[in-house]
């Protein structure tokens, strides 16, 4: 997503929040985790920018959502120049909202319990205080998953029948690498094998036989069709090999 989609919903959201309208009174009186747009005039509380402009459905999402498109939260930067001139960019901005004092709550806040956060862009961080902090892009320990989403997608049909006499006629060990998840993880894993279509089933309908497919163990499936083209068995169990004579010849 690109960043300046993210600073102009913040504008919007900010711009609503003057308005004092939809029930924004209650919720402005809660929020404590605001995000400033690419100079710092415009703040908006994160819960309200996430929810309205970008498909997240909870307020505890809406951090996450943020961090994962790198804002950092400004207040736990050590250089304290730069940080005090955020903190009084946002106060300037919070004098605006006639209907609360922001002001006053993140004074309150800061000599107690210190719950706000003021969440800017690691864009507009300064170079040096990000080197000093070791600042990154990935500098985040909340990353926004769980959320529900509609995806619309078409899978290629695959019969539970042939799966069953394949496995029937081949076994369960992987014919790649004879992997058993049954030895593995015992009963747990009995009769668990991935059936391997040996020409790509994406291609179209066709009538498959069970002479089109094999057992192989997840990792072998996933590296048949790792690339653009699908390898042979043979080609990846000759892979196999050479890896493993070349792990001896080491030794």
């Amino acid at each position: 997503m690109n960043k300046r989609n993210i600073f102009d919903a913040i504008e919007k959201s900010s711009n609503k929040i003057f308005g004092g309208k939809d029930g924004l009174i209650k919720r402005i009186k809660s929020a404590k985790n605001y995000v400033a747009n690419d100079n710092f005039t415009e703040w908006a509380f994160s819960k309200l920018v996430a929810t309205e402009n970008f498909n997240i459905n909870s307020g505890s999402s809406s951090k996450p959502f943020f961090y994962t498109h790198n804002f950092v939260n400004v207040l736990e930067i050590n250089d304290k120049k730069f940080k005090n001139e955020v903190i009084e960019k946002f106060l300037k901005w919070s004098d605006k909202v006639e209907y609360i004092d922001i002001r006053k709550k993140f004074d309150t806040d800061q000599k107690d319990k210190k719950r706000f956060e003021l969440l800017v862009h690691t864009d507009l961080v300064p170079e040096k205080i990000k080197k000093k902090q070791n600042f990154s892009a990935n500098n985040q320990n909340e990353f926004l998953e769980g959320f529900k989403r509609e995806i619309k997608t078409e899978n290629s049909y695959r019969s539970q029948k042939l799966v069953k006499l394949a496995k029937e006629k081949y076994g369960t060990e992987c014919i790649v690498c004879g992997f058993s998840f049954e030895h593995k993880y015992g009963q747990h894993g009995k009769d668990f094998i991935e059936i391997h279509h040996l020409l790509p089933i994406e291609n179209g309908i066709r009538k498959s036989t069970i002479e089109d497919v094999a057992p192989v163990c997840s990792n072998c499936h996933r590296m048949l069709h790792k690339g653009k083209i699908m390898l042979s068995i043979e080609y990846l169990k000759e892979i196999i090999e050479r890896e493993k004579a070349s792990r001896q010849h080491r030794i």
